[in-house]
């Protein structure tokens, strides 16, 4: 079994890649445009059933080349970060939106079995480019479904919030701030955001390919903390000041639009699970009838 890890030497895909090396006979292809990090990732693994290839899910045909042989696929490349994807609007629609239309399209030439997409709650009801870029991304991925014709892929996605100390995280600032005796920097005390640990988080997504029908959104009830209770906890005591957020940021986040919860069913391990692929014409229910692990399109 060979499985690709798209954007895969970040905290999330690392953690991940150690879960499916416990597999038996499984190998990993890891696949991120940062040579340095790669060869980071390849000396701290040391293990010959993971292999390594630069490559950006903006290249189409190196995707394509990548995926030769794989039977599935972990979509974890973006650009991540909101005042990033603010100040280079494009950069993000070629990565988030353009990138994910090569992965769907590679998925499928390339014969992959099943491929998942890793979303972020900034994706319901975005007012952000980060969110609205990855917003567009699910609804890419959920529709590959209609594009792959004769081919038996699947395409579904996952959603969650942030991950605790993650590259790029608050926590990761605020904690080399009280090392230095600084006060901690914060946009908003009362601003909340939902979080979990990598390990839960990665083994959420790996789960995911064991129960996911074709064009379903996953997401896990999550706790939400405030940034002034989770500041309290990161360093007690220490002072903080006030800095600008980006403008468009949300105070409050959600795992699940509104417009959603008539599609939503919470399964068995607690997880809800967002039906959104739309029926396909008629003369393609065959083909998607023969997609489906439970042999029931129409089931919830």
């Amino acid at each position: 079994m060979i499985y690709a890890l798209l954007g895969g030497t970040g905290t999330l895909g690392q953690e991940l890649a150690k879960l499916l090396l416990e597999i038996s006979g499984a190998k990993v292809r890891i696949l991120a445009r940062g040579e340095h990090r790669l060869n980071e990732m390849r000396r701290e693994f040391s293990d010959d059933r993971l292999s390594f290839f630069v490559g950006d899910v903006r290249d189409r045909l190196r995707l394509r080349r990548a995926l030769d042989g794989v039977d599935y696929v972990f979509h974890l490349a973006a650009l991540k970060h909101v005042h990033t994807c603010e100040y280079d609007v494009l950069e993000a629609v070629r990565t988030n939106i353009d990138g994910t239309v090569n992965v769907v399209e590679a998925c499928i030439d390339a014969g992959v079995k099943r491929a998942v997409l890793v979303s972020t709650d900034k994706a319901v009801e975005p007012t952000t480019t980060y969110g609205a870029t990855k917003m567009m991304a699910e609804r890419i991925f959920i529709h590959g479904n209609s594009y792959s014709g004769s081919r038996e892929t699947q395409f579904y996605a996952v959603r969650y919030g942030n991950v605790m100390a993650s590259q790029g995280s608050v926590l990761k600032t605020w904690k080399q701030q009280a090392e230095d005796g600084l006060p901690l920097t914060i946009v908003d005390p009362a601003m909340t955001r939902f979080w979990w640990m990598v390990k839960e988080a990665a083994q959420f997504v790996k789960e995911s390919m064991d129960y996911a029908r074709l064009g379903d959104i996953y997401v896990p009830v999550l706790p939400a903390c405030s940034l002034g209770d989770l500041a309290k906890i990161v360093a007690p005591g220490a002072e903080t000041i006030h800095i600008d957020g980006h403008p468009t940021e949300k105070v409050h986040e959600d795992l699940i639009a509104t417009c959603e919860l008539e599609r939503a069913t919470c399964m068995d391990n607690g997880v809800v699970r967002l039906s959104m692929f739309l029926s396909p014409p008629v003369d393609e229910k065959k083909v998607s009838y023969s997609r489906l692990n439970s042999g029931d399109f129409s089931s919830p």
